[in-house]
């Protein structure tokens, strides 16, 4: 079970409204406490009816995000080579 408590991510990484932390979270498992890092992408943007701030997270353990990192490769490749045909 994971323990409930507020910390502060790792290191964290921002690029324009894109924003990528670290997070170090400790975990119990089978009488243990472990720790492992998990990753997250935040992106902020401007309601466009209210006018608010929004803020979109995602939370991946790393192996997702070397996925993630994969695909939306070929998505943007993908994207590029549309643009100059």
């Amino acid at each position: 079970m994971a323990k409930n408590k507020k910390n502060k991510p790792v290191a964290q990484y921002r690029n324009g409204n894109l924003k990528s932390c670290i997070w170090q979270d400790e975990i119990e498992k089978d009488g243990q406490t472990e720790s492992r890092n998990t990753i997250s992408v935040q992106k902020g943007y401007k309601d466009a009816k209210s006018g608010e701030w929004v803020n979109f997270e995602l939370r991946l353990f790393p192996a997702e995000a070397a996925r993630l990192i994969s695909v939306l490769q070929a998505a943007y490749d993908d994207c590029a080579i549309q643009r100059t045909a």
